[in-house]
């Protein structure tokens, strides 16, 4: 555990790409309890807050992992195509999003929203130029 503490930034990549078992999620919050307001996390996932008790296994471990994690933070939420899928289209190795939209979708939907469903806990896009800051707090320094 000591090798996690050290690092004054400490990313975690794709969480909740793979549900955590029992252990797994007690480590995890042993973790985010331990750097809680120590040092910094990064922290990208596919997920929203909503659906992280299905990452746990436990709703309840689920809550106490994301209220450490949300206190003094602030998210992003990024939308749109990705990356990984651009370079393959760019590449001709995937089809081009109006080549997508010609053909039958594989399982029929009756609702398609632009950019995919906004999940619990996501934000709507911003509007404004304003600063991104947390929950609660102003942004100008008080």
């Amino acid at each position: 555990m000591r090798v996690y503490l050290a690092p004054k930034v400490l990313i975690i990549d794709e969480m909740g790409y793979l549900p955590l078992d029992d252990m797994g999620a007690t480590i995890f919050f042993q973790l985010v309890s331990a750097r809680y307001e120590r040092g910094s996390i990064i922290l990208t996932s596919n997920k929203s807050y909503g659906d992280w008790g299905s990452i746990f296994g436990d709703p309840i471990i689920a809550t106490a992992i994301l209220d450490r994690l949300l206190h003094h933070s602030t998210t992003i939420n990024i939308r749109g195509e990705s990356y990984r899928l651009k370079d393959r289209r760019k590449a001709g190795l995937f089809p081009r999003a109006e080549e997508e939209a010609d053909r039958p979708a594989p399982f029929p939907s009756t609702q398609i929203v632009p950019n995919g469903p906004r999940r619990q806990g996501s934000a709507a896009p911003r509007k404004t130029g304003a600063p991104l800051t947390a929950p609660g707090r102003s942004g100008n320094g008080s």
